[in-house]
């Protein structure tokens, strides 16, 4: 179906160490932990940090069918 293992992105206020090295563990492809600043929320570059990491690690040439047969 794919050209291999799927990228995978977490943004969340909460990531630790310990949730970096169980993505490390259990994840053979891209992954993006980003954390964002709990005091302030996310923030713009909080949104771009992903699409900029998505355009490198999951590059697309043209859309296709979601996983699972699910809609985007």
């Amino acid at each position: 179906m794919g050209e291999g293992p799927c990228a995978f992105a977490w943004i969340d206020h909460g990531i630790t160490d310990a949730d970096r090295a169980w993505v490390a563990e259990h994840h053979d492809g891209p992954a993006l932990l980003h954390r964002v600043d709990p005091r302030r929320g996310p923030a713009p570059d909080d949104f771009a940090v992903p699409e900029r990491w998505a355009a490198v690690a999951a590059p697309r040439t043209a859309p296709g069918p979601a996983p699972s047969g699910r809609s985007r």
